[in-house]
């Protein structure tokens, strides 16, 4: 039996199910993890929250409120707020009609919240009453006597506290918030697949990045398209870091672009990527992630891999390349992991004292497991035939440090990973449970 991504079900289909009945889809029946997972443990249950409906998507928030307040998104079209303390229920918002959010993010001030649907509308809620603040169609205004056609809305970021970019199709809509009226219009090349903010660092220069089948699309704060950056590669996701933008693909292989370089020599039309990163352990560019500090780059595959750039450089027989201080080390770091395939990717946030080295991953089957990529010992390895080193694609290996399965110890298959605090780690299964733990 295959299970398809709620995504990747056109809209016709679903509605039709909807019609024939009024419950929310029912998850995939949980079957039992092996006796393998989890093997080593060391994590304890902060708390297990229910929501009573299958969970669809899950995000904390910004700012001060980080990690202290989280909201999810359910089957049925509701935004429950939840205490990312204890898990207790803060507010409910259940009046945003029958297609269940496709993306959701909060305000840097974290007292809002956008999510977008199939209905092609983005709308904001109040994180503070749970009441729908307006809704905007993401769509362009129709000639006179048609009706205004809407495509499903899959995409959102909020660029600060007074407004946010959402993405339907090929059409973007910067909305501000705050004066309640749409500021800019872009129209892509082709359908949005990821949307992602720019550092503060360059927020001057350009706002935010728009990935699409050929390419990224820098956009400056007035809306103007300002550079386009090409990509021959079936994109997946898109990350930045303060210098680097990263493009992940469907086969796992991560562009890298040096925007920070780009930027001081005053050369960002240069389209093509400055590198290119392959980690063969089977990537899959579903989730991609830059540790707070810039220092590594994780993507989820079959086994999740980790890149860095710390300029640490460990010796390996087969190495060929080395990564200076900021610039990405071509050899990857590899969690190994014989179980369920790595299907989300998350940096534990830094402490006070250190930068934050702890990786976070879970599987198909729903077990969270923690990791120390950057820690030893770091084993040598690769793929291909050892009697030719030449030939070899070098890697390093990670072993697991601790894990934990699902509080029932069936497998459930994960929606959303997200660190709560440097200790605390937390996870939205499809059932509508929402699981944390301390490390």
């Amino acid at each position: 039996q295959v299970t398809l991504p709620r995504r990747m079900v056109p809209k016709a289909v679903r509605d039709a199910f909807r019609r024939t009945s009024s419950a929310a889809p029912a998850p995939a029946p949980a079957q039992k993890t092996s006796p393998a997972n989890p093997r080593i443990g060391g994590l304890d249950i902060v708390f297990h929250a229910q929501l009573g409906e299958p969970l669809c998507e899950l995000t904390k928030a910004q700012g001060p409120a980080q990690g202290s307040l989280l909201a999810a998104a359910t089957w049925d079209g509701a935004i429950t707020f939840v205490d990312g303390t204890n898990g207790e229920f803060k507010v409910r918002c259940g009046v945003l009609g029958e297609d269940p959010p496709n993306a959701i993010a909060f305000s840097s001030d974290s007292t809002w919240l956008v999510c977008c649907s199939d209905d092609g509308y983005a709308r904001v809620i109040s994180s503070d009453a749970g009441s729908l603040v307006l809704e905007h169609a993401i769509a362009e205004e129709p000639e006179p006597g048609k009706r205004r056609r809407l495509a499903a809305a899959e995409h959102a970021i909020t660029l600060d506290s007074t407004s946010f970019v959402a993405a339907a199709g090929r059409l973007i809509h910067t909305y501000g918030v705050s004066q309640g009226k749409l500021q800019h219009a872009l129209t892509m090349d082709a359908n949005v697949r990821s949307l992602c903010c720019a550092p503060s660092s360059m927020a001057s220069f350009w706002a935010y990045a728009a990935a699409y089948q050929g390419g990224v699309q820098l956009v400056s704060p007035s809306g103007d398209g300002i550079c386009k950056l090409s990509s021959g590669r079936p994109l997946r996701s898109l990350a930045m870091s303060d210098e680097w933008l990263a493009l992940a693909a469907f086969d796992g292989t991560v562009e890298l672009w040096d925007m920070a370089r780009r930027a001081a020599t005053a050369s960002p039309h240069r389209p093509e990527a400055d590198r290119s990163l392959q980690a063969y352990c089977r990537s899959d560019g579903a989730s991609l992630q830059w540790r707070a500090d810039g220092g590594g780059l994780a993507v989820s595959g079959k086994r999740a891999s980790v890149f860095d750039f710390t300029g640490a450089n460990p010796k390996h027989p087969y190495r060929k390349d080395h990564g200076a201080l900021g610039q990405p080390d071509p050899l990857p770091r590899v969690c190994m992991e014989d179980g369920s395939h790595q299907q989300l990717v998350a940096w534990a946030p830094p402490d006070t004292d250190t930068p934050a080295t702890r990786l976070a991953t879970v599987g198909k089957d729903g077990v969270v497991r923690i990791w120390q990529p950057h820690g030893m010992p770091l084993r040598k390895g690769g793929q291909g035939d050892p009697a030719q080193p030449q030939r070899m694609k070098a890697q390093f290996y990670t072993f697991l440090k601790n894990d934990a399965a699902h509080p029932t110890g069936d497998a459930v298959e994960p929606r959303a990973l997200v660190w709560l605090g440097e200790a605390v780690v937390a996870v939205g299964y499809e059932t509508g449970d929402l699981v944390a733990w301390r490390h």
